[in-house]
């Protein structure tokens, strides 16, 4: 272990013992049962872009992260994160490099911690972890210890621009062993074991301020009149949202519940709301479905696209009427000519970044493509075309059985 690195940790952990303990009163149960000593594979759930910290920190042993590689390309970050431990692996693909130096690691007897979901949950509700996890523990013959963050959507949802006082709850969970296993029961009990209470109140005294900002990203419709792009933080209240159509008007509390305040009626928590909207617009979802019917467009809207390089800032492509029909996802002029496009089939990867950014990976193309529809939500644009690109990828399966 290089020296800088070790001199890091060690500064670390003080910090978060005193400081960090005021911003998180971080909490852990299980963690006396972890190895010291030789490899580990630690698995956490994902909430929050400071979970590399709460699931390391009880452990007292420094750590090396299997991170995004969208992260490395800002300088200031990507130094720091290597300092502690991090190396990039891009997304949803497999990348050759970062199996290499995983393997090393391992070999060399350091823990790992790696997010089994490869993405960070907006509400609490885990993603279905990734398919090779299962062949990653076999080919390691990992002990693997589980670090299931039970707070950290309560402390920072994934929407909200600012973070809340909530305290942290860290419940370690192993070591496992996976001998004799195969692959698929091993990723099943991965997802089974990472999962978390989403629905359970925060405990203690707790605080927000602001809470409400961010979150008309990710509810982008009413989920009173589901009118899009209406719901607005409240100019006199940062807690509270409202539609600038029906009126509706709600406070959230620190359990990501929202209360009515124009009436009487049982609070809704975010993910309910954010089902609600979604069942609304449909499965496969349309903004207009009178126009969807003469036109065979499912959303619109002024944006661009951009192309992203490991490491480097986005290139634009293409600027104009971003569209998408059940077949297309296409930049076209004011003309209607396609200026960028691409067919929903043949995109691999729908991907957030920070700030919600939303990027695709298409198999006929290297590198990212940055969608940017304009003032809309990236997470409504992300919701229509991740359902549209479902049904034409299973209809190509289909196809391809039959033929």
């Amino acid at each position: 272990m290089k020296w800088a690195q070790l001199l890091a940790w060690r500064w670390m952990w003080p910090w978060v013992g005193s400081f960090g303990w005021l911003m998180w009163r971080m909490t852990a149960t299980g963690q006396e049962k972890v190895p010291r000593e030789g490899p580990i594979l630690i698995l956490p759930n994902h909430t929050s872009t400071f979970d590399p910290i709460w699931a390391a920190f009880f452990l007292w042993r420094p750590m090396h992260f299997m991170a995004s590689a969208q992260l490395f390309r800002f300088k200031a970050l990507s130094l720091l994160i290597r300092l502690y431990g991090a190396f990039p692996k891009a997304k949803f693909v497999r990348d050759k490099d970062a199996m290499v130096t995983l393997h090393k690691l391992w070999d060399a007897g350091r823990p790992v911690l790696i997010f089994p979901e490869g993405r960070r949950t907006w509400d609490g509700r885990p993603h279905e972890v990734l398919p090779g996890i299962g062949r990653l523990i076999t080919r390691l013959g990992a002990r693997v210890v589980y670090a299931r963050i039970k707070t950290g959507h309560l402390n920072h949802p994934r929407w909200a621009t600012y973070p809340r006082w909530v305290s942290i709850q860290v419940e370690y969970d192993g070591p496992h062993t996976y001998e004799g296993w195969d692959n698929e029961a091993i990723t099943a009990d991965v997802n089974e074991r990472i999962r978390i209470d989403y629905r359970a109140e925060a405990e203690g005294f707790t605080f927000g301020w602001r809470m409400a900002h961010g979150l008309s990203d990710y509810l982008w419709a009413c989920p009173e009149c589901f009118e899009t792009d209406a719901l607005r933080v409240d100019p006199k209240d940062g807690n509270a949202a409202l539609c600038q159509q029906c009126s509706a008007h709600w406070v959230l509390d620190t359990s990501n519940r929202m209360h009515r305040r124009d009436r009487d009626e049982e609070p809704l928590l975010v993910p309910d709301a954010r089902d609600r909207v979604v069942a609304h617009f449909g499965d496969p979802p349309v903004v207009d479905r009178e126009r969807f019917e003469t036109e065979d467009i499912v959303i619109w809207c002024t944006g661009s696209i951009g192309t992203v390089e490991r490491g480097a800032k986005p290139e634009p492509v293409a600027e104009g009427r971003l569209t998408l029909t059940s077949q297309r996802l296409a930049v076209r002029d004011d003309r209607g000519e396609e200026l960028w496009g691409t067919e929903l089939a043949d995109i691999r990867v729908i991907s957030f970044e920070l700030h919600n950014v939303l990027q695709i990976r298409t198999r006929s193309h290297e590198g990212l493509f940055q969608v940017t529809p304009g003032v809309e939500s990236t997470l409504m644009w992300g919701h229509f075309i991740s359902s549209w690109r479902d049904i034409r990828q299973r209809e190509q399966e289909t196809h391809k059985e039959k033929a």
